[in-house]
């Protein structure tokens, strides 16, 4: 079972700490870029090939916690990243995903879709 804040509340809060986030610590990341205001990385794991996150630089857990213009930048970032990674993998569509319930950092889930998706009707 995954951790979330609904399996380990006390764990997910510290994580929102600046000193205790494992993004912040560079924990568990692999960069594949970075861009003015976040990275772009990627796990292992992923279920979809190509599936990319944008991870602010700046530790916030929801967009409401960053300012305008960090709000703006990271969104540019995260435009600029899906069509890029459009291009690379031939997808038809990016879709975007911004959850938080595991990892409370701000983070963007960039998600080729193809023709041949084994799950064309699900987000």
């Amino acid at each position: 079972m995954v951790m979330s804040f609904h399996t380990d509340l006390e764990k997910w809060k510290k994580m929102t700490q600046e000193e205790h986030c494992p993004v912040c610590n560079a924990e568990d990341m692999i960069d594949l870029a970075e861009l003015p205001h976040s990275w772009a990385n990627t796990s292992p794991n992923e279920c979809i090939k190509g599936a990319t996150h944008v991870t602010a630089k700046y530790h916030g857990i929801e967009l409401y916690d960053l300012t305008d213009e960090e709000l703006f930048n990271i969104m540019k970032d995260v435009a600029m990243c899906a069509k890029a990674l459009k291009k690379v993998t031939g997808a038809v569509k990016i879709n975007y995903e911004i959850h938080g319930n595991t990892l409370p950092h701000l983070h963007v889930h960039l998600y080729p879709r193809y023709m041949d998706d084994p799950s064309p009707d699900s987000p």
